[in-house]
């Protein structure tokens, strides 16, 4: 019986050793085989908030599952962004990715004194229309787009139809589609407070009234040499006194001056205001906040553009690389794996568009972007906004020109002439402090 028993606990000694043995074998084994999990490793970076978009987020959230790389996204609200933005990279705290429309941020800040030099990395040779990027020659920030698209108006086609309205195609047809929208209640055009959507009237409404890519040219270097001043110009001024009637009229939405842009995408949404003046980009934005709405685009009539043309957004969303940061060169791999296209088409799963690399699908247009596309820039029939051939006033713009587009309507006390007289001022203090050539004697 003692016999039986030592070889039974022999036995179930043996069957627990072998039991772990094999456990520890499967643990090997399942070691070997899983892959070791990459090091964390952090970033900062800077956003506007309305530049928070779904595929974006989609992208940093892959690169930390992917590749344990983690992006401390500081999201700004849009009417604080640029000063504080400024404000971080003066005084040396600004994070290692910095967000801005390019090249538009190359006259905010100067590109070869605060931003990394990107012209090495190999993304830049896919880039589709390189010269957004670039600056004296070199290329000083990621980007998403090779173009924005164009500037036209954004309407709510269920708001038309109920009020039996068409696209105007003239300037009295314009009128009426306003005037029977504010009689029935409902605001014909949204504007909000953040101070880079008024300025969308006018660097569209500059460029449509002088009328081609050629004048339009002609205009800036003649502004930028003082050869001429922007009173010089009648159509520009034009632009300028054709926005302010609006407010007059009662047509623009009454809290303006507080609204912000989320604000517009709900009143659009909701019908509780049937226009909105931007681009195809934020078209995308009112989409993705409405996916069941039903929106159009089309060219808003003006009395200064008589040949119908529409304004050219010749600019992306993008990233500069702040030049001081301690972790170039983990910022620098960042962006590489952002333009893998595996990554870069995540950007425009909900927000189709004109992807910066040639191998990124960038989806498919909605329709009405598409027609709108299809009648004016295949037939020739765009000019660039002007804000690109006036960069280099860019840094005037938060804090001057665009708050008097804001101030305007609000006081009455400066028509278009007035206004732009006010902003020559600026121009004429700003490059005499630059020793601008005109300005340096």
């Amino acid at each position: 019986m003692k016999s039986k028993l030592s070889k039974l606990i022999m036995l179930l000694m043996m069957t627990m050793i072998s039991g772990l043995v094999f456990a520890n074998g499967n643990k090997e084994a399942s070691t070997t085989t899983q892959p070791e999990k990459k090091k964390k490793r952090e970033i900062s970076a800077m956003l506007m908030q309305s530049r928070n978009f779904t595929g974006l987020q989609e992208m940093i959230a892959k690169l930390e599952a992917e590749e344990n790389i983690v992006i401390d996204m500081q999201v700004i609200p849009d009417d604080q962004y640029l000063n504080l933005l400024k404000i971080k990279v003066n005084s040396g705290v600004a994070p290692d990715l910095m967000d801005y429309n390019v090249p538009h941020i190359y006259g905010v800040l100067d590109p070869a004194k605060y931003f990394e030099d990107l012209s090495d990395q190999p993304w830049v040779k896919r880039l589709v229309n390189p010269s957004i990027s670039e600056y004296n020659g070199k290329t000083y920030s990621y980007t998403f787009l090779s173009t924005s698209g164009f500037q036209a108006m954004i309407y709510n086609k269920d708001v038309f139809k109920k009020f039996g309205l068409e696209v105007p195609k003239t300037v009295a047809e314009f009128e009426k589609v306003c005037e029977t929208l504010k009689n029935g209640g409902i605001t014909p055009i949204l504007l909000a407070s953040d101070i880079w959507v008024p300025q969308i009237w006018m660097t569209a409404g500059y460029s449509r009234a002088l009328g081609s890519a050629e004048a339009a040219k002609d205009f800036a270097d003649k502004i930028l040499t003082n050869k001429a001043k922007f009173t010089d110009y009648p159509q520009v001024v034009a632009a300028v006194d054709e926005y302010l009637s609006l407010f007059e009229k009662g047509w623009i939405n009454k809290d303006f001056v507080t609204l912000n842009i989320d604000g517009v995408y709900e009143a659009l949404g909701t019908g509780k205001g049937a226009m909105f003046f931007g681009s195809t980009g934020l078209a995308n934005s009112v989409e993705q906040a409405f996916p069941n709405g039903n929106f159009g685009m089309f060219n808003v009539p003006t009395s200064y553009d008589s040949k119908d043309i529409i304004s050219g957004t010749v600019f992306s969303t993008g990233f500069v690389v702040n030049k001081a940061s301690k972790d170039k060169e983990l910022v620098k791999e960042v962006l590489e794996i952002f333009s893998r296209p595996e990554y870069a088409k995540l950007y425009f799963n909900d927000r189709p568009g004109f992807p910066a690399l040639n191998d990124v699908d960038g989806g498919k247009l909605k329709d009405y972007a598409q027609n709108v596309y299809n009648d004016y820039v295949l037939k020739g029939k765009m000019v660039n906004e002007m804000n690109l051939f006036l960069n280099p006033l860019s840094s005037l713009n938060g804090s001057t020109l665009w708050v008097y587009y804001q101030e305007a309507p609000v006081t009455g006390e400066m028509n278009g002439y007035q206004l732009l007289e006010r902003f020559q001022k600026d121009v004429d203090k700003f490059m005499k402090e630059q020793k601008a050539p005109g300005w340096d004697k």
